[in-house]
């Protein structure tokens, strides 16, 4: 979304319209990141985990910590 400054209003800004995919970046960007790792990991180790659930869990905490680092950072490992 696109903010002018016509629509800032003393340090409110009036939302006009929002439209996309209201999740977008939320759990189907974690479910690709966790899709991601369990890939690599099976590249690397030769084990598929997809359907350990202790490991997809463990998967999906480094996916959101991941996520939440690079909301701020342009690198994570």
């Amino acid at each position: 979304m696109v903010v002018k400054p016509s629509e800032i209003n003393q340090g409110r800004i009036d939302i006009v319209a929002v439209t996309g995919d209201t999740h977008l970046g939320g759990n189907d960007f974690d479910a690709k990141l966790i899709d991601f790792l369990i890939k690599k990991f099976k590249d690397n180790s030769g084990e598929d985990v997809k359907n350990n659930k202790k490991a997809v869990f463990k998967l999906r905490e480094a996916a959101i910590k991941a996520k939440e680092h690079l909301s701020t950072n342009m690198h994570y490992e």
